[in-house]
């Protein structure tokens, strides 16, 4: 009777194995081995190096190249490339000596290359990857920005706002830029013919009427503007030579330091440029433009430091931009102070309390300028205003100004940024620590 239970039991032990591996492998509890990854045929491939040797069969041609440069990026590495014969009994080349390899897909599939084309023009070869090497010194204008908190749904990203850079005249204005070479290689680079111009004289895009154009037209809108297409009058423009632009655009009475030598930029690294700029009275900057839609059109100051940069990469080549956008936002500006009073330890609430006096050159109170608060950390997101307050003669912030967004009295050390503003002044922007006992 044992005897038949282990039977039985054996074979239910059986069943159950032989269940789970068809189930596992069914269904898909036990995965398999994963294939290995196919690579996806280039449409070419270029190379340029030493040929080693070459070898044909009734269907392959196989190169042996000792390579210099492969897709025009510097590369010493010894290559087999296998060619389809394709009734070809013989190629032009001799072992030894230096060719410029283009080989090419006629499908995707994988294989053999199905054809070639062999040169020995380097100096054309280095001058069709010249576009590759574009990108390689690249230019941050460190630009002062600040990230705008507030409540973001899912997928969302805070914005960021960019402040314009004061240029106040008569005063020395220090900007720096950062040069950054992605290559691997040391790049060669110089900088020169460096100006400060006016947007609005020197922007292609923006134009300007005709001096014997007085008279209003009818002209036809985009659909963009209002949702649909219509006539307005609206004066005819035109735009001037880029040359002429330029010409009128600069800034004479601006003098701009740097260092405009040859100089060299070590591999993957970058380097901090400094400009100097002062300029001097009277200077003019346009604030207002004709649109042809809307007529005039009132904005701030806004001022370009241009200039020409020319590097070389590491194939040879030489790349010069000219009238290139060194740094932006600049604009004309008064000078500027803040001074900003706060209870730096506070036990309460009715203790807490921020003043801000924001003045210019003279001491005197700039009156209706935006005064921001952004905190970090507190509880509490989003940008609040400073008011002023006629009584004190300055721009105060209660806790009791956080009104419905009140972040509740927590102990800790907390910081804030305010952040002065107003059209024709210098920006100031300074950040502080509090702290709630």
């Amino acid at each position: 009777m044992k005897f038949k239970f282990l039977i039985l039991a054996l074979v239910v032990i059986v069943i159950l194995i032989g269940a789970y591996f068809y189930f596992t492998k069914s269904i898909g509890f036990i995965k398999p081995a994963t294939p290995p990854a196919k690579v996806k045929a280039s449409p070419s491939l270029n190379i340029y190096g030493k040929l080693i040797d070459y070898s044909h069969s009734d269907s392959l041609i196989v190169f042996k190249i000792q390579s210099e440069i492969v897709n025009w990026e510097l590369n010493n590495t010894y290559l087999e490339v296998e060619l389809k014969k394709s009734n070809l009994t013989d190629v032009d080349v001799i072992k030894g000596n230096n060719y410029v390899f283009y080989f090419m897909k006629l499908s995707k599939k994988e294989g053999p290359w199905d054809r070639v084309t062999i040169s020995e023009n380097l100096t054309e070869y280095k001058e069709r990857g010249r576009w590759l090497h574009e990108g390689d010194l690249l230019r941050d204008q460190m630009i002062t920005s600040q990230t705008e908190t507030g409540e973001l749904q899912p997928g969302q990203t805070g914005g960021v706002r960019v402040f314009s850079t004061s240029i106040i005249p008569n005063e020395e204005t220090e900007i720096n830029i950062k040069l950054i070479n992605k290559q691997d290689v040391d790049i060669p680079y110089q900088i020169s013919n460096v100006k400060i111009v006016d947007e609005l004289l020197w922007e292609p895009n923006l134009r300007e009427c005709k001096e014997n154009e007085q008279e209003y037209q009818e002209i036809t809108v985009p659909r963009s503007v209002g949702g649909e297409t219509k006539k307005v009058l609206a004066k005819v423009c035109s735009i001037k030579a880029p040359e002429r632009r330029l010409q009128e655009s600069i800034l004479s009475n601006c003098q701009i330091s740097y260092d405009s030598s040859e100089n060299t930029l070590s591999a993957n690294s970058s380097k901090i440029v400094t400009f100097k700029i002062l300029c001097k009275e009277p200077i003019s900057c346009r604030t207002w433009y004709i649109s042809e839609i809307y007529g005039n059109v009132s904005r701030e100051c806004s001022l370009i430091l241009l200039g020409d940069l020319e590097f070389t990469d590491e194939l040879g080549n030489i790349h010069k931009k000219d009238n290139f956008y060194i740094r932006q936002m600049l604009t004309l500006s008064q000078k500027t102070s803040a001074d900003v009073d706060y209870s730096k330890e506070i036990s309460s609430k009715d203790e807490f309390y921020i003043y801000v006096d924001y003045k210019d050159a003279d001491g005197n109170q700039i009156k209706n300028a935006q005064i921001e608060l952004q905190f970090k950390n507190l509880g509490v997101s989003g940008i609040f205003t400073l008011r002023y307050d006629e009584t004190l003669g300055r721009y105060k912030f209660k806790w009791s100004n956080f009104a419905e967004w009140d972040p509740g009295y927590k102990k800790g050390t907390y910081e804030f940024t305010i952040t002065a503003i107003k059209s024709g002044y210098a920006t100031q922007q300074e950040t502080h620590t509090f702290t709630l006992k």
